[in-house]
């Protein structure tokens, strides 16, 4: 399939959310060397865009507000009815999937796969700046012990088989955080929180 981005008419064909320019872009003014500097070729590019674009559309499509525009279209983006807490419509392809989108593939080509969990595996986290990759517990913190002479750390994980209350599903398999994305992915969504008064 072609790498074809949505451009905010609904597209039958669509697989991605931003183009290579705006990918490029994006992480050059946040100053991330790793991208203009040419460590990731175009097609490695291409791909991890569509990648973010695939872990988008698995993890957040029953949560973003409003509704597909039309029953033809690739993505889940255009939306009618999705409005901002302030009241306006977002754009047919919003900033902040654009800017969510840019941020998980840049942590697809820093992970070398998909972001998609696996069950009871260690989750990387990558320090967005250097590229540092970091592994965390594929479960919640079970016990922590620290010695305070000759400084030690230790820290037990569960099984990694508990729900993730930040992704809002009900599953057996952890979904991690990655607050550059998640962060702006969030304001796409229906807010559980609000209170309707008749």
């Amino acid at each position: 399939m072609a790498f074809t981005v949505e451009d905010g008419t609904g597209l039958t064909d669509a697989n991605a959310y931003i183009t290579t320019a705006e990918f490029t872009s994006h992480h050059a003014d946040r100053g991330i060397g790793s991208v203009s500097d040419g460590t990731y070729g175009a097609a490695e590019i291409t791909g991890a865009i569509v990648q973010a674009t695939d872990y988008v559309e698995k993890r957040f499509a029953l949560r973003y507000r409003g509704y597909q525009r039309g029953h033809t279209q690739a993505l889940e983006w255009p939306r009618t009815d999705a409005y901002s807490n302030a009241g306006y419509a977002f754009d047919p392809v919003p900033r902040q999937l654009k800017m969510g989108v840019a941020e998980y593939a840049l942590l697809v080509l820093q992970l070398g796969r998909n972001l998609a969990p696996v069950p009871g595996v260690s989750f990387p986290i990558v320090d967005p700046a250097t590229g540092e990759v970091t592994n965390q517990g594929g479960g919640t913190v079970k016990s922590i012990r620290e010695k305070v002479d000759v400084i030690e750390t230790e820290v037990e994980y569960g099984d990694g088989n508990y729900p993730m209350s930040s992704s809002g599903n009900i599953t057996t398999q952890q979904i991690p955080d990655y607050p550059q994305a998640d962060l702006w992915i969030e304001e796409l969504l229906v807010d559980n929180r609000m209170v309707y008064r008749g």
